[in-house]
């Protein structure tokens, strides 16, 4: 069955809405917010850049060039802005939030893993990184 790129386009970003819900779910559950849709924003927003970027590509002219490696970079810096936001609260002198902006930087990586087609890379890094962010950390575990 073929489909036309603009339903595969949608297809794509409805993926990564929904790989991004599920890691906002587990950060909902354990902290409040950000939840389902922050995390399902930024790995839209990511898919979106880069499948813009891709769609460049394929409308250059002589002389035009769209480097999809530069789009993803300018992802990582935007979320690590974002990220930085996250992590300036503070709780009892303790830098606070570094884990949720580690799983907003990772689920903005697997937005745009889903608009390059790295399914499997996708899949992978939402269930580690659901099954990491469920997990207790080891040190308290052992006390």
């Amino acid at each position: 069955m073929y489909l036309s790129p603009e339903i595969w386009i949608v297809i794509k970003v409805l993926i990564a809405a929904i790989f991004g819900g599920i890691i906002g779910w587990e950060r909902e559950q354990h902290i409040g917010e950000p939840g389902v849709r922050t995390f399902a924003l930024i790995s839209i927003g990511s898919a979106a850049f880069v499948l813009i970027s891709l769609f460049g590509l394929q409308i250059t002219g002589p002389g035009q060039s769209y480097d999809v490696g530069r789009i993803v970079g300018q992802i990582i810096v935007g979320i690590g802005f974002i990220c930085a936001g996250v992590i300036w609260r503070e709780k009892k002198g303790m830098p606070y939030g570094l884990t949720t902006a580690a799983g907003l930087w990772v689920t903005a990586s697997i937005g745009a893993c889903v608009a390059l087609e790295l399914w499997v890379l996708a899949v992978t890094m939402v269930v580690i990184e659901f099954f990491l962010l469920k997990s207790k950390p080891i040190w308290k575990r052992i006390r």
